[in-house]
């Protein structure tokens, strides 16, 4: 491999490489006067190579076009908007990590420990750092290296410069050789702006799906041995620049065979096929001889050796020989073994239909076997004495039967759990295990009837996420808070928040919680886990690229930006705060492990000290994700169902368990856990204190007011029409008794607008003086717009992000005659509407 002399433009090329050939090969370097910029890592079977190559001259001249940006200009010669935009990204935890940065080189900014400090103190660290660089004249294209060394692309996309796109490293062809079987990254760095696109070609011929700087190839074989370049293309204005990257000569390297899957010892049965596999790759392809007893089987060649209709004598040591050109492997030697009879099973235990205390459970378990069965049996998964089982045989059948008292004691030390058993038949040939039979304790007594203070719920619901939007969140909220609401919880309903809007919520719901209150928490969307703790992922969750690990022989993955999401602990410590007498959580999100991905610090944020008063419902597992039906998620689903059940909270949670098991769903597996230590439930009636009336109640109705009707004239020609404008929540509660109560049980940060037009008392769409048809226009000042024929009664309008309102809701109403050019406007105030009220100087929210 060449490398050219020029020493003050240099740059990396990173080939990654999978080795499943063994780790034998001697290191290989760049040649001595580069040794020291080349590093070679060596771990297992894998190598990571680092090759140093001369980048040639980075001169790069600008297109001339309208509206851009020169690349040494400086910094504060950005658009404002762009400049607002990097202050706002640079204060979301990026500012100090650019600083240290300028500290590797990057900028001509150092900054000591002590200036670091100063600007962690101001109120807008990132604006402190953008002065201190204007102070030190930094040009656009610093700033631009310093942006994609923080991987801030959003950013970078707004800072057009016009720079022709030039491949930065290589600058020159690499040839390599690489075992078969090996994982090979392809890498280019290369400059322009705007962000040009990338295709790879292999000798010649485009590689479909490989569209950006890094190129996998998986599993190297002689079929993808050859020339591989990037071609690289980029639009400034009308014009199109094309470059190529210098080339990669991969060749295929000849190996002795290395077996992957060796021989193993095999239990077989008279009369059934025998199969031995010996896999092995090398280069040239290797071929098998198969031997027993050290003598040659001939006829058998290939990878796996059959034998069908086993008998005693195909008893023997069997082993293969693997070979080419370039060297010889011999597999282990494995010995074929006759195993005896494991037991099947004739009867399965079987239960009646109910138990009491002091009850004697009768069970018994049935099996068949060659060789002697011994039996055991287990209740709560400890041993039972053999003075509980009796044991029978006739022929090679096998039965044992089990006696047991069903004791109080023992039912209140397993927490009144149900008794679970389960019988073991053992020979041997092998175990098999009966099913559990559960059996749940029937017994009449009177618990303690709990109330709640008052009952609240938050509800979030994210569906709206850039490339990859989900479908039933808002349906699933929706329907759990119909539900919620007939047992008189009263319910926020957020869709479609942002980070800040999520916490903002979350502080909103805190602020009406009181000590005894019942609290439920419910998130519906995209998340995962790491590390032991939740995430919940707002809308705005940007990503980012990582190593996984800081592992560098593996590609980068795309991981969500933790820092943008919301944690679990943080939501229940928030609520926990107001100390509720219940607070249940329930978590609709994925909850992939991203812990071998993440190379954050340990997670510091814990629980707050257990109250007793927790429960919490996954919708699956740990490293699970979730899935959604048409109309429901797979949660909500089955849950809904139950809501209503009056059973204390985990004994509702294990309810939904078995009726989510019985569907035999295997995508996820819901997972409970808490420390409750009442018997609560959802069912519990609320007590409001006589203070909760002038106080939390009277401040939630006033928080859910959407305003009256506005009513208002509008004259068309000369004729009088009134527009009657009315703002409501969502229906969602459907029942008759909740609709006619006084009571508002649901806030929505979307609500309802009605317009009704009438003329004389009469509705204006039954008038024939219109009989050509009215256009109405609706213009709100949060920028929705909507143009529609009157054909009906009333036109109906949704308005949602309430949260994002900053001034009262106003609508400007325009009727149109368009027969006779008549125009008529009119401007409604709608106020502030239900939650957006909370952006009111008293009550705002950090």
């Amino acid at each position: 491999m060449s490398i050219s002399a020029n020493r003050e433009k240099r740059a990396w090329v990173v080939i990654i490489l999978t080795s499943v050939l063994g780790s034998d090969h001697s290191p290989m370097w760049v040649s001595p006067r580069h040794k020291q910029d080349a590093d070679l890592f060596a771990l297992g079977r894998k190598r990571v190579r680092k090759i140093q190559v001369d980048n040639g001259s980075d001169d790069c001249h600008t297109v001339n076009m309208m509206s851009t940006v020169k690349p040494k200009s400086f910094i504060q010669e950005l658009p404002a908007k762009v400049y607002l935009d990097l202050e706002t990204a640079l204060n979301d935890g990026y500012w100090k990590r650019m600083a240290l940065l300028c500290r590797n080189g990057l900028g001509k900014c150092i900054f000591s420990t002590h200036q670091l400090l100063e600007i962690e103190k101001s109120s807008s660290p990132a604006r402190k750092l953008l002065d201190h660089f204007k102070q030190h004249s930094m040009e656009v294209q610093v700033l631009q290296k310093l942006l994609r060394s923080l991987q801030l692309y959003d950013i970078l996309e707004n800072i057009v410069t016009n720079v022709p796109v030039s491949v930065l490293k290589p600058t020159e062809d690499i040839q390599e050789t690489f075992e078969i079987g090996e994982t090979v990254h392809l890498m280019i760095e290369a400059e322009g702006s705007p962000e040009p696109t990338f295709e790879w070609t292999h000798n010649g011929q485009p590689c479909p799906g490989a569209v950006s700087r890094i190129f996998e190839i998986r599993n190297f074989s002689p079929e993808t041995e050859g020339e591989y370049v990037c071609h690289l293309t980029q639009n400034i204005g009308e014009d199109t620049i094309q470059v190529s990257s210098p080339k990669f000569h991969l060749l295929m390297k000849k190996a002795v065979p290395k077996i992957e899957v060796d021989l193993e010892d095999t239990f077989l049965e008279y009369g059934e096929e025998m199969m031995l596999s010996c896999k092995a790759v090398g280069w040239p392809k290797p071929s098998f001889k198969w031997y027993k007893d050290c003598h040659l089987l001939k006829g058998y060649t290939e990878s796996t050796l059959k034998i069908t209709n086993v008998d005693l004598l195909v008893s023997g040591s069997y082993y293969c020989e693997v070979s080419n050109e370039v060297g010889q492997k011999f597999s282990r030697v494995a010995p074929p073994c006759f195993a005896p009879d494991k037991p099947k099973i004739v009867r399965q235990p079987q239960k009646k239909s109910s138990y009491g205390l002091d009850d004697r459970v009768d069970l018994s378990f049935e099996v068949t076997c060659r060789y002697n069965v011994d039996f055991q049996c287990f209740v709560n998964q400890n041993m039972i004495g053999d003075d509980h089982l009796t044991a029978s045989k006739k022929g090679d059948y096998y039965c044992c039967n089990l006696h047991y008292i069903l004791d109080r004691d023992e039912w209140e030390r397993e927490d009144r759990k149900p008794f679970q058993f389960c019988f073991l038949a053992k020979s041997p040939g092998g175990v098999v295990m009966s099913n559990v039979v559960e059996i749940q304790v029937e017994i009449n007594f009177e618990p303690k009837i709990f109330t709640a203070r008052n009952k609240f719920a938050l509800l979030i619901c994210n569906s709206e996420y850039p490339g990859n939007e989900l479908r039933t969140p808002q349906l699933d909220a929706e329907m759990l808070a119909r539900e919620l609401a007939m047992l008189q919880f009263r319910c926020f309903i957020y869709s479609n928040v942002t980070r800040s809007e999520f916490r903002s919520a979350a502080r909103l719901f805190s602020e009406y919680i009181q000590k005894g209150d019942y609290a439920v928490f419910y998130f519906a969307g995209h998340g995962f886990h790491n590390k032991g703790i939740d995430y919940m992922m707002p809308i705005d969750t940007s990503s980012k690229y990582v190593y996984q690990n800081g592992n560098l022989r593996l590609p980068p993955e795309k991981i969500p930006n933790m820092e943008d999401c919301v944690k679990s602990t943080w939501i229940s410590n928030v609520i926990q705060e107001s100390k509720p007498a219940l607070l249940f959580s329930i978590y609709d999100a994925c909850r992939n492990l991203l812990g071998h991905w993440s190379n954050e610090s340990e997670v510091t944020d814990t629980f707050k000290i257990a109250e007793g008063n927790s429960y919490t419902l996954y919708s699956t597992s740990e490293n699970y994700g979730t899935d959604e039906g048409l109309t429901a998620s797979l949660l909500m689903e089955k849950f809904v169902k139950l809501v209503r059940n009056k059973v204390p909270v985990p004994e509702l949670v294990q309810q939904f368990r078995e009726a989510y098991s019985l569907s035999r769903v295997k995508k996820q597996i819901p997972k409970a856990e808490g420390d409750l230590n009442q018997r609560r439930s959802l069912t519990d009636p609320p007590k409001p204190q006589e203070m909760d009336k002038d106080g939390v109640l009277y401040e939630w109705e006033a928080l859910a007011s959407v305003g009256g009707a506005h009513r208002k004239e509008m004259l068309l020609g000369d004729q009088k029409i009134e527009a009657s404008v009315k703002c409501k929540h969502t229906d969602i509660i459907k029942d008759k008794e909740k609709t006619l109560s006084k009571t508002t049980w649901i806030i929505t940060n979307y609500i309802n607008i009605s317009i009704e037009f009438t003329q004389e008392g009469k509705p204006i769409h039954v008038c024939n003086i219109w009989k050509k048809g009215l256009t109405v226009d609706l213009h709100f000042n949060n920028g929705d717009k909507k143009s529609t024929d009157l054909k009906g009664k009333a036109i109906n309008y949704q308005i949602l992000d309430l949260q994002k309102l900053k001034e009262p809701l106003k609508l400007e109403l325009t009727l149109r005659y368009l027969p006779e050019g008549l125009v008529s406007v009119q401007e409604f105030d709608l106020g502030w509407p239900s939650v957006s009220k909370q952006n009111e100087h008293w009550n705002c929210l950090d």
